[in-house]
């Protein structure tokens, strides 16, 4: 949209992408339900690797392909919403180019969070409480993808049809710490997907990932019977059957390394199981976790934000590598205290609950944000959602 067609009141907002759906996703969400004019952005960066500087290198463009990027010049915009440590030098090089009067919204964990207004962490992630972080309960995701799953049903139903009920969908991801994922892993996996589908009276249809290794997604093929269905993934949406999985299967089984996964069958309200992988064990990462413990502190022990001396030192800590913690286990733990998950060897039962809904809380954050900064967005902000 052009800027000459936005009222005085309504902020300038741009987007910033990527090339990571699952971020961008978020951020396009949150956008989208504000209900402002925006324009989205697309960064594309030159190193892929994530070195030591970029701990402690400030507001740049640097690593940014500018002849592959969109534009960014004045005039400047009031709020930018972004994803994903790459994109931070940017976001923190547009606010400074604009004399501070950017407001930015950042998703994940953000090496300082004082340098942004709102830090929007999913719950695998345990960022400290600040003034300034909104701990979600649940990941955001949209929810208007229904005719998209009926037409993916329709479409894959008849290849479904002959097979016994109920439909066990496992929705395989890959190696995340602590979690490690290999052929034999994978083997063992099919095995006791196997029994249990048997134990059932029903038919197991398997899927891997973008993420999962060679060597498991081997060992998973080789370990399938003929009544199993097994999906090899492949980015072609017209081969992918992800969204006839979710729209037919009866039961889901998904690995515990993918929340986003696991995320998207709860908000289906459908019986699933979390898939434990096997555990890796490191010396290295265990001191580091004891320190981010005592340095970061923990989001189930402390309500409130710590001292202005706690925090410069968490700071600290996380931009030279003791970052804040991404906890999967906890977050599995979340969700079967929230009933809507069990863990797989228990039984695959429907939600005793529904699930937590957070988008209008990240949606009057900031609007209240933008209305401290001075923009009259008309109208009384949305009562806080509990």
């Amino acid at each position: 949209m052009s800027a000459s067609s936005q009222p005085p009141s309504t902020p300038r907002v741009w987007v910033l992408i990527s090339d990571k759906i699952g971020d961008d996703s978020q951020s396009l969400l949150v956008a989208d339900a504000l209900g402002w004019p925006f324009e989205v952005r697309k960064m594309v960066f030159g190193d892929t690797e994530w070195r030591w500087y970029d701990r402690v290198k400030g507001p740049t463009l640097r690593n940014v392909v500018a002849e592959a990027s969109a534009a960014l010049e004045p005039p400047w915009p009031d709020l930018v919403i972004s994803a994903g440590r790459r994109q931070v030098p940017v976001v923190t090089w547009i606010k400074q180019q604009s004399g501070g009067r950017t407001r930015l919204v950042q998703f994940n964990r953000p090496l300082q969070l004082d340098a942004f207004d709102l830090v929007i962490a999913p719950p695998q992630l345990r960022v400290p409480p600040r003034r300034n972080v909104l701990n979600l309960r649940l990941a955001l995701q949209r929810r208007d993808d229904r005719e998209r799953l009926e037409a993916a049903g329709k479409l894959w139903a008849p290849r479904f049809s002959d097979r016994p009920k109920p439909l066990i969908a496992a929705m395989v991801g890959g190696p995340a710490w602590p979690f490690s994922f290999d052929g034999p892993s994978a083997i063992d996996m099919m095995r006791r997907l196997q029994a249990y589908a048997d134990q059932q009276g029903g038919s197991l249809l398997v899927s891997t990932s973008r993420r999962t290794p060679d060597d498991a997604i081997a060992a998973v093929v080789a370990a399938a019977r003929p009544q199993d269905f097994v999906y090899r993934w492949d980015s072609d949406p017209e081969t992918n059957p992800y969204f006839a999985f979710m729209a037919l299967a009866d039961q889901f089984v998904v690995t515990g390394d993918s929340a986003s996964m696991l995320t998207e069958v709860i908000r289906l309200g459908k019986p699933l199981a979390i898939y434990h992988m096997p555990k890796r064990w490191s010396l290295r990462k265990r001191v580091k976790g004891t320190l981010r413990s005592y340095l970061h502190g923990s989001r189930l022990s402390e309500e409130r934000p710590a001292s202005r001396s706690r925090q410069v030192l968490s700071d600290i800590a996380h931009r030279l590598g003791i970052g804040y913690q991404r906890d999967l286990e906890h977050f599995h733990a979340g969700l079967v205290r929230g009933g809507w998950a069990s863990y797989f060897g228990d039984p695959i039962a429907p939600p005793t609950s529904s699930p937590p809904d957070d988008l209008p809380i990240v949606v009057e954050r900031i609007r209240r944000l933008m209305a401290e900064a001075g923009h009259d967005l008309g109208g009384s902000l949305p009562d806080r959602v509990a």
